[in-house]
């Protein structure tokens, strides 16, 4: 029998329905209680809370509007999940929904892989939500009236949980600690798979030079002993095993003060090691059982907090990977290599960030408008794989119809693109993707194709990507020409300020040119054809 993943709560007065959500839940390991009204779903949850509430909004004796505002005004299941079913898709309705306290909103007839996602998403919410609560239940058992402590730590469970990457989690949880432990030093060990060894990859009071220099090897008996025993301990400088810990760096470190090592852990999994020391109004190596309590909740909060970020970055790093494998694809039919892709990328990415430093496209130009360009940047031809051999490998001037067929593939790819869009049910990268797809070969003043835009009509996204992969198609040898100098790469896109390319952007790429030059050389393809030549620029 599979495992149960929660139990869901459905309410709807038509059978045929509800046993369809029943049969298909119970198929994905859900546990379901079934009501076939209003008035008998409130008796349910009221016996026995499910893990969410999926419930008709029209039915008899009692919508389901009015089910979920009396759900939301009790205080045993206002933090209960629900998500509304109805045949309606006015925008109206969405809003009456999301107004009673709805959690989600799905339409009538169900897309069930969907409502699985969307039911799965919610209880997983609600499972984090429910071992915090419990975690301060159990914290305010124990420490009873040290509200300011409880308050600390409920704000520090929120603050790493809300943390959307793992630096800045482990500088909340840092900063944190060194507050409530009132430790002049605390620093966070994680283990580098790639050298096999355990560094410091945060830290408070530690000078960064110093940090960096800070190793202990795999086998340390130190961070065995974390692993095994999972509790908190203090290790003295006279401990023998401290002298991984307490070497040349070390001491510069900790000052040869006891250190407090907390172990950082999921699952039995030790993720990392807490240090701190140097207390400010105890004796350093002293910390009272409270402490300890304090110190142990924390670990097993951020813990789990990192196991997630962990998880998010290596699938977004797994997402990375095969977008930069299936654009390497398109690529390859015209004899390009994942170099041409790396630089184009590289250089997406500093212009992006020189325009915001120089002041323009602020609003715009945010850290994730800047990641999303990194992500989606190597997408910009994936269309070339719906033109014919015979046009993308000519090695000479194609003819006016063989131009127009070229001119397709921003089509083909803005399209593609498009499509895997919608059906997504979130803001993507792939919409900056499909921007970049469809206009970068538009113009600034309206030449361009395939539709003509003009000046601020092209997307942002398009208009830096369109810079970056005209400079580089210059400097690059393709099959119709070879490549071009580096200086006479510059001096063409100069040429086209205010035509071709945006004016702001032309301006800031020609302070980066040394820049790009460099990148290109770092990045140049293994058989780039070195020769500079004059010819004409025929694509």
């Amino acid at each position: 029998m599979a495992p149960i993943n929660g139990t869901v709560l459905i309410a709807d007065d038509e059978d045929q329905i509800r046993n369809l959500c029943v049969s298909f839940l119970q198929r994905f390991g859900y546990e379901t209680i079934s009501a076939r009204n209003g008035v008998e779903a409130l008796e349910l949850a009221s016996d026995r809370v499910p893990d969410i509430v999926l419930i008709d909004v029209m039915m008899p004796r009692m919508t389901g509007l009015e089910v979920c505002r009396e759900l939301k005004a009790r205080h045993s299941t206002q933090h209960l999940p629900v998500v509304l079913m109805t045949g309606m898709d006015q925008p109206e309705d969405v809003v009456n929904g999301l107004q009673s306290g709805a959690d989600d909103y799905v339409c009538k007839p169900l897309r069930l892989p969907e409502l699985h996602l969307r039911l799965s998403n919610l209880i997983r919410r609600k499972q984090m939500f429910d071992m915090l609560h419990d975690h301060n239940e159990e914290m305010i058992e124990t420490l009873g009236s040290q509200s300011r402590t409880l308050t600390e730590l409920f704000t520090l469970s929120l603050q790493m949980n809300k943390s959307q990457h793992l630096d800045e989690l482990l500088s909340v949880l840092t900063n944190s600690l060194s507050r409530m432990m009132d430790c002049r030093r605390v620093s966070v060990l994680m283990f580098n798979r790639s050298i096999r060894r355990w560094n410091i990859v945060a830290s408070l009071g530690i000078p960064q030079d110093v940090a960096t220099q800070i190793s202990l090897s795999e086998d340390s008996p130190i961070l065995r002993d974390m692993s095994a025993g999972g509790q908190p301990a203090i290790i003295d400088p006279t401990n023998a095993m401290a002298v991984e810990l307490y070497g040349a760096n070390g001491a510069m470190a900790f000052s040869e003060l006891p250190v407090m090592l907390v172990p950082l852990s999921f699952s039995n999994e030790l993720l990392g090691v807490i240090t701190l020391t140097d207390r400010t109004w105890a004796e350093p190596g002293h910390f009272a059982p409270t402490d300890i309590t304090v110190l142990t909740y924390v670990a097993q909060v951020a813990g789990i907090a990192i196991k997630n970020r962990l998880r998010q970055e290596q699938i977004r790093e797994t997402q990375d990977v095969t977008i930069f494998a299936l654009a390497r694809l398109a690529e390859s039919r015209d004899e390009l290599t994942g170099n041409h892709l790396r630089r184009v990328q590289t250089y997406c990415r500093r212009l992006a960030e020189s325009l915001r430093l120089s002041g323009h496209h602020q609003k715009a130009l945010v850290p994730e408008f800047i990641s999303e360009l990194w992500r989606a940047a190597p997408m910009h031809d994936i269309g070339k794989v719906g033109i014919s051999d015979n046009i993308l490998l000519k090695p000479g001037r194609l003819t006016p119809e063989e131009r127009k067929e070229m001119e397709q593939h921003t089509v083909i790819g803005g399209q593609t693109l498009e499509a895997a869009e919608s059906l997504l049910h979130h803001d993507s990268f792939l919409s900056m993707a499909k921007d970049i797809c469809y206009f970068h070969h538009e113009k600034w003043d309206g030449s361009g194709y395939p539709f003509g835009y003009s000046g601020e009509e092209i997307p942002l996204s398009a208009r830096i990507t369109a810079c970056a992969d005209v400079y580089d198609a210059l400097t690059s040898a393709r099959p119709y020409k070879p490549a071009f100098s580096h200086e006479r790469a510059v001096g063409i896109i100069a040429e086209g300020r205010g035509t071709h390319f945006d004016p702001t952007i032309c301006d800031v790429f020609l302070t980066l040119a040394d820049e790009f030059n460099k990148i290109r050389l770092e990045l140049q393809d293994n058989d780039v054809n070195a020769q500079a030549v004059e010819t004409t620029f025929a694509q």
